[in-house]
């Protein structure tokens, strides 16, 4: 079911942290021992995608301690936001009251509102102390919040899902950026390397451009690899956006995402340049470069689990080209602010 990309542009190198493996295996644990799998199915799904050790890469240096807690959430994550949806049969009301009930248990972590879940209730109650004591008040906050807006994005894709409706590659683009769930992962890792970012400056245009190329860039390019997956179980994706409103071919859908990709990297840099020639605190240009591996580390995630979350086939190789196959700014506003700042 899988889909073949050709070379894609992506320069950024990327590292594995020495203690990938004790991460991953110390995530699995911890999710076993409060049973947060809705079946047994979602658990072998879960160890067989290995997810935690996506987070050995985006932190390749940090402290394993400090990076637990949050490779345990991610864990949790991808229950409430990936495997539960699917448990609830496209119904947006019950996905939004078990959104609204995490949400609050995040904030408040013996709130005791997940008594319908008490396995991921028991999850969190023991796992938001963790998190807490390694940020401060700010920036448990500005993590807090960008997790939410992701998890809330859950909300309006199973609606789209459940009416089955095709969005415009316009519409399709903020709403995908939100549910890859990455982003709280931009404040997170700045938590988890000890980086403190003066909150002032998360609000810079680069900065705000730079996360929304790399969650876009990541999200199109798992979207065209998922397509057929997709397309089967009904799940909205990019390519029928794009086919929808180009009127394309999937072949030429494909061709223009690749295009799409090249030009977002290409961009990513570009503004990444522009920020090391300015007057910025070296904190700042770590955020920007460790942001800017995201998306490498995601692509080494993907060959090393070999997405078998996504039942592709094959060995998964993606090939690397020198140059961008385009550098065209992408027409879309959604994401076209991104080059017009």
């Amino acid at each position: 079911m899988d889909v073949d990309l050709p070379a894609i542009y992506c320069p950024y190198p990327v590292r594995e942290h020495a203690a990938i493996e004790r991460i991953t295996e110390e995530s699995f644990d911890w999710a076993d021992r409060f049973g947060i799998y809705p079946s047994d199915q979602y658990r072998k799904i879960a160890r067989h995608a290995q997810f935690p050790w996506w987070h050995g890469l985006i932190t390749p240096t940090a402290d394993e301690n400090r990076i637990l807690p949050f490779a345990k959430f991610l864990s949790l994550q991808t229950v409430v936001a990936e495997f539960m949806p699917q448990e609830l049969a496209r119904q947006p009301g019950a996905v939004a009251d078990l959104i609204a009930r995490v949400e609050c248990t995040l904030e408040v972590h013996n709130a005791k509102v997940l008594a319908d879940y008490p396995n991921i209730m028991g999850a969190l109650e023991d796992l938001v102390p963790q998190l807490r004591q390694l940020a401060n008040p700010v920036q448990y906050e500005r993590w807090l919040e960008s997790a939410r807006q992701d998890l809330q994005s859950i909300i309006r894709e199973t609606w789209v899902n459940s009416r089955g409706i095709n969005l415009s590659v316009n519409e399709y683009i903020p709403l995908r950026v939100r549910t890859m769930q990455i982003t709280p992962y931009f404040f997170s890792n700045d938590i988890v390397c000890e980086r403190a970012v003066p909150d002032l400056l998360y609000s810079r245009l680069d900065v705000r451009a730079l996360h929304c190329l790399v969650l876009a860039h990541i999200g199109i390019r798992n979207d065209v690899r998922g397509y057929r997956k997709d397309a089967s179980e009904e799940q909205c994706n990019f390519i029928p956006s794009l086919i929808r409103d180009t009127r394309c071919s999937e072949g030429e859908a494909i061709a223009q995402s690749v295009r799409m990709l090249d030009s977002i990297m290409y961009r990513c840099l570009e503004i990444r340049a522009r920020a090391e020639k300015g007057e910025i605190p070296d904190t700042l240009l770590e955020h920007i470069d460790n942001t800017l591996s995201v998306i490498s580390a995601t692509l080494a995630y993907e060959q090393h689990a070999r997405h078998s979350w996504y039942k592709y086939a094959g060995d998964m190789a993606q090939e690397f080209s020198d140059s961008p196959s385009s550098v065209a700014p992408l027409s879309y506003p959604a994401i076209a602010w991104c080059w017009e700042m």
